[in-house]
């Protein structure tokens, strides 16, 4: 018996796929307590802001260009086992999204010209445009969907691999800036080089011209799912918006600095995200009783896990930001508190929202959760940053994510009542 269960562990291909996306956040999670000690120190508070404020211009394009095909692209990559239907979501998705980085160039160039932008600022912009380019071929939808998460895995770790060497010698002060984007955009545009390279040739998808139609029809489709991301992206970005208009480049550097250490908690719990979804999605299809067993049974764990996780950073604070970034830094430790719950709060709306909601079909329910939530996000955020500063900027999320789960509970209560 106690064979049988080990060797179905190891024929286990969800088994598998969590190996190498540990492997890989593993050693994504090693990379920026390499890089950030050294990147923090050598631009400075107000270079690391300046970095930290384009980034999160450039995140809301990313998100329009990737247009939560990710999520709606992997759900239906995992339900399907047609080769001409994989290839025709491989050619819709890319031609979508070049679609949109055109736009997004058109935009924000006109944006840029009619308005008094810092010429550092500018050059750090079209820095990452890189980065967008990157965004229009990654196809992690397609590995995640067909459960081969070591082709994500790979190519993670070999484009980090390139860009930290990179950053190490060619990044020493402040004026580095733009080289520092430049390399840091590369990450993803050799993800997505890689990755279409991979399902061209070694997993035999054919990549034809799309038209309206076919394009109009993915637009559509994906249209819930993108607002989603959208609306989550405003979550976890909205803050240094603000921040960005109100506080000067030092300020957001330091808030940017700290916010980072639930996001590489983040990186430990991506994984298991990615993992769970095509299973979930699969369980949902024989029935929504054994999909949602299935999931709350999972979300006793992981949530126990990462409470365990966040105390142990909480009581450590102080020090292991004097560790990361240095003094000038630790000063504000008391940031990564509130920031520290709205981790735990957005990885138990996770399961509410897209491993139940979105596996389960309803990615329009999701959708109006979110966008619901994410007027309180902005109306907090304005008043909490004009009140407290970074400290609201960090509460802010915490609060709206505490709605949000409210609002996906009370969902998935009126979707159960129609399933009896």
């Amino acid at each position: 018996m106690i064979n049988n269960f080990i060797e179905r562990i190891k024929n286990s291909r969800a088994v598998h796929n969590g190996i190498w996306l540990y492997i890989m956040q593993t050693f994504n999670s090693i990379i920026p307590l390499i890089t950030l000690p050294y990147i923090t120190r050598m631009l400075g508070e107000a270079g690391y802001g300046i970095f930290s404020k384009v980034f999160n211009i450039v995140g809301y394009l990313q998100v329009i260009i990737e247009y939560g095909f990710g999520m709606s692209g992997a759900r239906k990559a995992a339900i399907t086992t047609d080769k001409e239907e994989l290839s025709r979501l491989f050619s819709a998705f890319i031609f979508v999204r070049a679609l949109l980085l055109i736009i997004c160039c058109v935009v924000s160039g006109t944006v840029i010209l009619v308005m008094e932008i810092d010429t550092t600022e500018c050059i750090c912009f079209i820095s990452f445009l890189i980065m967008l380019i990157g965004t229009v071929f990654q196809q992690n939808w397609l590995f995640q969907g067909i459960q081969k998460m070591y082709y994500i895995a790979i190519i993670s770790m070999v484009s980090r691999l390139i860009s930290l060497i990179g950053i190490f010698s060619f990044v020493h002060s402040a004026e580095d800036v733009f080289l520092y984007c430049i390399l840091y955009s590369s990450t993803s545009f050799g993800g997505g080089v890689f990755g279409t390279g991979i399902a061209l040739f070694k997993e035999k998808l054919s990549f034809t011209i799309q038209g309206i139609y076919s394009a109009w029809a993915e637009l559509k489709d994906g249209w819930h799912v993108f607002t989603t991301s959208l609306s989550s992206k405003v979550f976890g970005a909205f803050g240094i918006t603000v921040l960005g208009i109100v506080a000067s480049n030092a300020e957001i550097g330091v808030f940017s600095a700290i916010q980072k250490i639930p996001s590489i908690v983040m990186l430990a719990w991506t994984p298991i995200s990615q993992i769970l979804y095509p299973i979930s999605s699969r369980r949902f299809r024989e029935s929504f009783d054994s999909g949602k067993k299935f999931v709350l049974k999972c979300r006793r764990v992981c949530l126990l896990l990462f409470f365990a996780i966040t105390v142990v950073i909480a009581l450590g604070a102080k020090t292991i930001i004097g560790l990361l970034y240095g003094e000038n830094y630790a000063g504000r430790f008391f940031l990564v508190y509130p920031l520290l719950l709205w981790l735990l709060l957005g990885i138990n709306n996770n399961f509410w929202g897209i491993q139940i909601l979105l596996a389960s079909g309803h990615s329009k329910e999701y959708s109006k959760c979110f966008q619901i939530s994410i007027v309180v996000l902005v109306a907090v955020n304005i008043i909490f940053i004009n009140i407290w500063g970074d400290f609201g900027a960090a509460l802010a999320p915490a609060l709206s994510e505490l709605f949000l789960g409210i609002l996906l509970y009370i969902e998935i209560g009126k979707i159960k009542e129609c399933n009896v």
